[in-house]
């Protein structure tokens, strides 16, 4: 049976979803239902990096929110296997929002690349989400 995560990183939201702590680029964090990430984005730290397991068929969607009005984050966010391939990304959904839907196409682990729009050489944005 196929089942459907909706992950959103960011402060506030109306609905239960799955969600996850935060921690600097290198390392992984796994994802966690039922809790929401916060984390913020900047020169130092450019990205964050998140996990979790999957079954072939499993419907994802993430989206990241901006956390707070004075953030000056414009997000993006991606979808990769667990060999770093892009399955899913979005960068610019609908300014201030990052937004990606995938099914997943094997068993097995994912990473979620939250990062700044524009990636973390061309980047200029930072604030929380």
């Amino acid at each position: 049976m196929r089942k459907q995560y909706w992950f959103i990183l960011g402060a506030a939201c109306v609905m239960s979803v799955l969600s996850f702590g935060a921690a600097a680029a290198q390392d992984k964090v796994a994802l966690v239902l039922g809790e929401f990430v916060e984390g913020e984005i900047t020169e130092e730290v450019p990205e964050f990096l998140y996990s979790f397991t999957g079954n072939a068929g499993d419907l994802i969607t993430l989206e990241v929110v901006p956390g707070s009005e004075d953030s000056q984050l414009n997000p993006s966010v991606e979808l990769q296997n667990a060999d770093g391939e892009s399955i899913a990304w979005n960068e610019g959904f609908s300014y201030p929002l990052a937004f990606a839907i995938a099914e997943l196409p094997d068993d097995g682990d994912y990473i979620v690349v939250v990062g700044r729009s524009g990636g973390v050489e061309d980047g200029t944005s930072v604030g929380t989400y």
